[in-house]
């Protein structure tokens, strides 16, 4: 079997920091940074190089990565296709302020089959909390745009947003549904330590969204995009068939990738490197040499992330390879209480407990 070996590119930019977000990014940079990132990127990508197996898959995210110019993309994107020929899937972030038709023809031409549009919500409230610069009208131009170019297109929402009601998801869902796009990724809102929304939490300026609350959004999500066609296969991805991503079943699947760009990971031989989430830092050790955290993932973490992972997915987790005998009896239990389902070799969380597998999982590891 062809085994995919990803290519993450992680462009740190961004027009504003969203209020939810807690990627590494900066929204305060020059030209002249700019075009020194881009130097450095390219460094670092000319020593990894030989890391890259083809066939592989090219996702460049962030940030955003469509706030650079358009002469630093594309030399970016040359570059690497050059060098190591062309992914069988190349997807590039989007946000819709970012973007025009003309953009979207150049990045088509490029070589780029596959593209990650931010939406977010179709809910100019909705937006607002999240500290989105765009609105419902640039989320539509958006799409228009982006059907005009692209066959395969994902669609980011996000569901449990302080403030959010039902009504909300589904006129969401409704939106989305108009578009029919290949694959949609849902995903329920997580708020993280430093950022802007954590803060508004502790102050008691938003309160979460409770559990049950929460579940019943999630499950109308599901209900209502299975009953449209989309094939249910990773906790917070649907896609229509053979359109699921394949960059992204290289992280759950537990397979190689490489990581290039301030704070971006690699995950080899066993190995999980990062990159220095500074940005002059990382300019700097294109001169002097780069240096990343590495961390030997042992048997028993590995065995961890596997289950973290691979359950994460409609896929599941194959017995057969999974060296892990001590934990079987806690997965034996979960197929009695039917939390769990076994097909062969393969063991699976039931779809219908997919809105609280954190605590399956957690019951596993």
């Amino acid at each position: 079997m062809i085994r995919l070996k990803g290519l993450y590119i992680h462009i740190p930019f961004c027009m504003r920091k969203c209020a939810y977000c807690s990627f590494f990014s900066v929204d305060n940079y020059t030209d002249e940074l700019l075009e020194r990132f881009v130097d450095a990127l390219l460094t670092e990508f000319e020593q990894r190089k030989d890391l890259i197996e083809p066939p592989y898959t090219l996702y460049i995210g962030g940030g955003t990565p469509t706030l650079l110019p358009d002469r630093l993309l594309f030399k970016i994107i040359e570059r690497v296709i050059s060098q190591v020929g062309l992914p069988v899937e190349f997807t590039v972030e989007a946000n819709p302020k970012t973007i025009n038709k003309s953009l979207l023809k150049m990045l088509y031409f490029a070589g780029v089959n596959r593209l990650s549009l931010g939406i977010q919500s179709f809910s100019d409230k909705i937006l607002s909390v999240l500290g989105r610069l765009h609105n419902t009208s640039d989320a539509f131009l958006a799409l228009e745009q982006a059907i005009d170019v692209f066959n395969n297109i994902n669609v980011d929402l996000i569901f449990g947003v302080p403030g959010q009601t039902l009504k909300d998801v589904e006129e969401d869902i409704k939106n989305l549904l108009m578009f029919s796009t290949p694959h949609v990724s849902y995903y329920g809102l997580s708020i993280e330590e430093g950022t802007y929304m954590a803060d508004l939490l502790k102050e008691g300026e938003i309160s979460e969204v409770d559990h049950d609350m929460w579940a019943k959004m999630y499950d109308m999500i599901r209900l209502s995009l299975t009953s449209m066609g989309y094939l249910h296969y990773e906790i917070s991805n649907y896609a229509k068939r053979g359109f699921g991503c394949l960059h992204n079943m290289i992280y759950w699947l537990r397979r190689e990738y490489i990581g290039l760009g301030p704070s971006a990971v690699s995950f080899i031989d066993g190995k999980r490197e990062q990159n220095t989430r500074s940005i002059n830092s990382y300019i700097k050790m294109a001169k002097t040499g780069f240096k990343r955290q590495v961390e030997n993932i042992d048997k028993n973490r590995d065995c961890i992330e596997k289950i973290m992972l691979c359950l994460r997915t409609a896929r599941g987790l194959n017995l057969r390879k999974f060296p892990c005998k001590g934990i079987r009896s806690k997965m034996d239990r979960l197929i009695e209480l039917g939390f769990l389902e076994r097909k062969g070799e393969w063991v699976r969380i039931k779809e219908k407990y997919w809105n609280v597998s954190n605590a399956i999982i957690a019951e596993i590891i």
